[in-house]
């Protein structure tokens, strides 16, 4: 049995534990706590609750450059044919020219030629002209395309190309003759008389 001196002893060892384990209790369900406010920069806590909240994205809009807009004011979008990227078919491309250039013959075959060179084809022409009645002669150089160094589908697609966008752009064109070097156009592939129109309205 013991006497009222060991009681009080056993009972100040039984406080003193449980104390100890209430303490390490609250030291660990602190450090949790603090553990999950360290989370993502990209979000903090709403003040007063625990839902956090993502901090928006600011983004700034660069104002267009004075050049640019006067670009844009002084041109004009030309709708011309090219060849895809497949060399398998023909799409239509919108490129700028010089808001008061004349459209006329030469201008379509020079825009049509940059477009294709865009696609690693290289276009010579050495003459461009019409004549009174509307029929455009457009003469190829020799020794390069549609003349030489493409396939027959390819040479095709470059005649319908440069023809039709001449048809459709030069209000006064009726028919799109070509030639090579002043002389009948005669390929491998294509042949034709020396006045004789490809492609007309």
């Amino acid at each position: 049995m013991l006497n009222k001196h060991g009681k009080y002893l056993v009972f100040l060892i039984i406080m003193t534990i449980g104390a100890s384990f209430v303490t390490s209790c609250k030291k660990e369900d602190g450090g949790n706590i603090q553990i999950l406010n360290q989370g993502s920069s990209s979000f903090e806590p709403v003040p007063g609750t625990s839902e956090p909240f993502h901090k928006p994205d600011v983004t700034t809009e660069v104002p267009e450059d004075d050049d640019y807009q006067n670009v844009l004011a002084n041109t004009k979008k030309l709708p011309i044919y090219c060849i895809n990227d497949n060399a398998n078919d023909i799409e239509t491309v919108e490129v700028m020219v010089e808001q008061k250039a004349e459209i006329d013959a030469p201008i379509v075959v020079e825009k049509v030629i940059e477009e294709f060179s865009n696609h690693d084809l290289v276009i010579q022409t050495d003459d461009v002209s019409q004549d009174d009645e509307g029929n455009v002669t457009v003469s190829f150089t020799k020794d390069c395309a549609p003349v030489e160094g493409v396939s027959k589908k390819v040479e095709y697609l470059i005649l319908d190309c440069i023809s039709q966008s001449i048809l459709d752009n030069v209000e006064t064109s009726s028919a799109v003759i070509f030639q090579i070097e002043g002389d009948a156009y005669k390929t491998s592939h294509i042949v034709l008389g020396k006045n004789e129109a490809y492609n007309w309205k």
